[in-house]
């Protein structure tokens, strides 16, 4: 591995959990420029690090000349077999979504051979409905994310006694490894628009012929501009003057899909139901929507926000928008048998302290409730702990 790269320690330890376990595909997701091929070249030095000999491993990128003869199915099946269909071997493929009908190789490959294999893609559309008729119980999908905290400080040559400085570059520059590595913020902002214009173009245009482009251009700047928000099609058609709300919706459904923003389900904890006419919706990068769109001070609130609720899925948690009658809960996070009630405010003072904390008290259960701030309050109150965001986004549990 380059001395310089990041290790995606995180995500290689996922993949290992499904090592050797033949007959699943493991397909390795995420927005575009997060690390998957990176995370994929680590992994396969893993494996090889772990005793497995070179003539044993296949290792193909789907976007080099090298392998540009590869085109459908067929081609992919034969690069497979190559190394004979009895002795175990690992088979790496990037942006294989590239090939026309690669599940349909995948799926023979996995009876055939005696391959563990290894693949990666740009956006949700290679796990589409169609693809998943072929794929059904033959895959395991390892989302992945740009850089944690950790993660960027250690890409920037942040010391942990510096953590806080690193926070307020991170709800900046962003996640997007590419940028993070960039030496200024204008060459970072260059970097992240060309990302995003990218994804735009290939992963939504290119994939779904939309024919409107300045209307899903808006309705994109909207969102990412609104990150955080509570917005529904109608709310976001009457807010950019559109009257057809089921244009709106199967815009955002698209950036969803092309992972330029999640969305999150409010739920009603009182009453234990979902609340599906409104979503919250979060950027995946902190520093692709301040390249777009800019950045003001009144924005840390939500920047920090949208900061936390990617931790919170990047750890495995199921995270959900709470409510109790009139009062706002950020999330709702749970992960097994474990549920937290977090708010996340971006300064504290005595007044933010007891609002958020009335929210929190009025929850009836017994699982923990926390409030994540950029400043410290010690301890807590009311059984209610505050935590820094600089040291609770630092101790990602690794």
């Amino acid at each position: 591995m380059n001395p310089e790269e990041v290790s995606r320690e995180r995500y290689i330890q996922k993949l290992d959990m499904f090592r050797d376990q033949m007959g699943l595909a493991k397909v390795i997701t995420g927005v575009r420029r997060c690390g998957k091929s990176t995370l994929l070249r680590q992994y396969r030095d893993h494996i090889t690090s772990s005793g497995v000999p070179e003539e044993h491993i296949i290792y193909a990128t789907m976007e080099s000349d090298e392998f540009s003869h590869i085109k459908e199915r067929d081609d992919l099946y034969s690069l497979i077999v190559s190394k004979g269909k009895t002795e175990r071997i690992y088979v790496f493929l990037d942006e294989v979504q590239r090939v026309k009908d690669w599940e349909l190789a995948i799926v023979s490959a996995l009876v055939d051979t005696n391959a563990d294999i290894y693949v990666t893609g740009s956006n949700a559309y290679m796990l589409s409905s169609d693809l998943i008729t072929f794929l059904a119980g033959r895959y395991i999908e390892i989302h992945m994310l740009p850089f944690s905290f950790k993660e960027f400080m250690c890409a920037k040559g942040y010391g942990p006694e510096n953590k806080s400085a690193a926070l307020r570059e991170y709800l900046f520059v962003g996640s997007i490894p590419v940028a993070v590595r960039q030496k200024d913020l204008e060459s970072s902002n260059i970097v992240l628009k060309g990302i995003y214009s990218e994804i735009v173009l290939k992963d939504i245009m290119g994939r779904d012929n939309v024919r409107q482009g300045s209307l899903l251009e808006r309705v994109s700047r909207y969102v990412l501009a609104n990150t955080g928000n509570i917005i529904s099609p109608g709310s976001l058609a009457k807010a950019i003057g559109h009257k057809n709300s089921s244009i709106i919706e199967a815009y955002l459904e698209f950036l969803h899909k092309a992972f330029i923003v999640y969305r999150v389900e409010r739920y009603d904890i009182r009453r234990k139901q979902s609340l599906s006419s409104q979503s919250k919706y979060y950027c995946v990068d902190v520093g692709m929507r301040n390249a777009l769109l800019g950045r003001s001070a009144a924005d840390v609130g939500r920047l920090l926000e949208t900061t936390v609720y990617l931790e919170l899925i990047r750890r495995g948690y199921s995270v959900t928008v709470g409510s109790y009658n009139d009062l706002k809960i950020d999330f709702t996070a749970s992960k097994g048998d474990e549920v937290k009630h977090i708010q996340v405010t971006a300064y504290m003072s005595e007044d933010v302290l007891l609002r958020e904390v009335r929210a929190l008290d009025m929850i009836g259960d017994h699982n923990e409730k926390m409030i994540i701030s950029i400043d410290s309050w010690p301890g807590s109150i009311n059984g209610i702990r505050t935590a820094e965001a600089a040291e609770w986004l630092f101790d990602d549990g690794m």
